[in-house]
């Protein structure tokens, strides 16, 4: 576990393992799918990049991309195993990235927030800000926590920060003078993605409709693949990524927010 300034931890655990079929990998990386439509000959940050693997993704597409993250040895893993001209990874922390005379036209940056005590969230918001260019994007997730606590899916341990959309948007506000809540969902066929569509209140988590429920983990903290399994790469394809969408109706009843901001 790596710690630096205002108790902003590195979990040795808390980056999703790059393996096909792992546990929330498809999400995570349906999330650098969806971003990189915004990415195409763009200079990108991908702040808190964890294994890399997001970073790599978008750099197929990008002008260049700089992959950040306060875990030393998800770092090491990101230069050992993805590489490109294009492509960078450094050791920084995401609440005081120093980059003299550098601006970025799009900034991603997924599962962070949830990270960061509430004293250092002014400082990382504040940051991404100073390094996006005046015509930039950021692009930032975090769980909903409204259909966490209702779902009663445990939380792990170092996820201190959690938001509703609501209070995330209230927060980005702040700071950005445009942004646009989405929601992430798994397609389920068109019965089930309309019930989500309609369930804004997400009555599908109260006691009377348990059984529609979705089963979850109960933790992001997984063993480590068999050393046979190589980390994912390109000529693997989106696989399941390609069965998430992302829609601003859904902002309110997806597990999973994701914000557009503009400066």
């Amino acid at each position: 576990m790596t710690e630096v300034g205002l108790k902003y931890r590195s979990w040795e655990g808390d980056s999703v393992q790059p393996y096909v079929g792992g546990p929330f990998f498809d999400e995570h990386l349906a999330r650098y799918a969806f971003a990189e439509a915004y990415c195409a000959n763009k200079r990108v940050l991908d702040l808190g990049c964890g294994k890399g693997y997001g970073s790599y993704a978008l750099a197929q597409v990008a002008k260049s991309v700089t992959g950040i993250d306060l875990n030393d040895s998800s770092i090491v893993f990101a230069r050992t195993n993805y590489s490109r001209p294009n492509l960078r990874f450094d050791v920084v922390d995401a609440t005081a990235p120093e980059f003299a005379g550098q601006s970025f036209d799009v900034i991603v940056s997924f599962e962070v927030l949830e990270h960061l005590p509430p004293a250092a969230v002014g400082l990382y918001l504040n940051a991404v800000k100073r390094l996006l260019s005046s015509d930039g994007c950021f692009i930032i997730s975090t769980p909903n926590h409204e259909v966490v606590r209702r779902s009663g899916v445990p939380i792990p341990a170092f996820h201190i920060n959690n938001l509703t959309p609501t209070e995330l948007r209230t927060l980005l506000n702040c700071h950005f003078k445009s942004v646009t809540l989405i929601g992430q969902s798994r397609r389920r066929g068109f019965l089930k993605d309309f019930l989500l569509a309609c369930d804004i209140l997400n009555l599908r988590h109260h006691r009377l409709f348990k059984s529609f429920r979705h089963k979850a983990h109960a933790d992001q903290r997984v063993a480590g693949p068999p050393n046979q399994l190589r980390p994912w790469c390109l000529e693997d394809g989106w696989g399941e990524a390609s069965r998430f969408r992302f829609s601003s109706l859904l902002w309110r009843q997806a597990g999973m927010t994701l914000a557009l901001c503009g400066p």
